[in-house]
Order: structure tokens, then sequence, then C-alpha cells
């Protein structure tokens, strides 16, 4: 008898485990993350982002080199930059500042953290900025 009840049991967990859920009990998907600022700010905004951004660990602030940029100069702010002119033909990076938003010290290392690039033109004006996990 008690083999019986165990093999009832045992068959009872096994088709329970594969029935689909009731609609209620759906799964609902995950929404896709977007490239989202913490902290959103206009273009054409001066420098007055870092001011904003004084509860944020500023990473590198890097000036544009001679040549162009290249993920070599200033890590990470050479990769970034260099990035963003690639896929914003008509924009020129002079400068670039990287921020880890909304911490207030070093990260131990930067794989897998989530950085925000800030760029901008000779005028100091912004004209972008952007996250990236590094």
């Amino acid at each position: 008898m008690l083999r019986l009840g165990v093999s009832i049991l045992a068959l009872g967990i096994c088709t329970g485990s594969t029935t689909p859920p009731h609609q209620s009990q759906s799964v609902v998907p995950p929404v896709p993350q977007r490239k989202r600022l913490p902290h959103r700010f206009s273009i054409r905004t001066s420098r007055e982002v870092r001011e904003k951004l004084k509860d944020s660990w500023l990473l590198v602030s890097a000036s544009r080199p001679n040549w162009a940029w290249s993920a070599d100069i200033s890590r990470p702010a050479g990769r970034a930059a260099s990035s963003f002119e690639h896929s914003h033909p008509d924009a020129t990076v002079e400068e670039c500042d990287v921020y880890w938003t909304g911490h207030n010290y070093p990260p131990i290392r930067y794989q897998g953290i989530r950085l925000n690039s800030y760029y901008f033109d000779r005028n100091e004006m912004l004209i972008g900025s952007e996250w990236s996990d590094f």
C-alpha cells in the first residue's frame, strides 16, 4: 500500500510539473533595456554636466589626441569616443568624460560595469552621451 502511495505521489509530481500554468500564472516577458542615462542632459548643454554629476565617480576626462581616438587612449574614454564618432560621422569629439554614475568611489574593475560617457565639442558643449557596459 505504501509503495502504491509513493508511486501515485511521484506520478503527480512528474505530471504536475509538465502542465502549463493557468492564464493568470503566465510569465510576463522581460522588457528590453534601453540605453537610458540616469541623468539626461540636453544636447548643446555646457560642461555644467559635471556639477550635476558630483555624486558620481569621474573615471577619466580625456582630450582629443592629434591623430584620432582609439581604444588605447585614456582608457575607457578613447574607446567610447571612437565608437561615438564612428556612429555619428558628422560629430567630432574634442573631450570625453566617463563616469560611474551614482557612485562616489572607484570601481574595482571596469569589466561588466555600466559606464556613462559624455562627449563635448571644441566649444565645450555637449554633443552626445550614452552608456555602455565595459
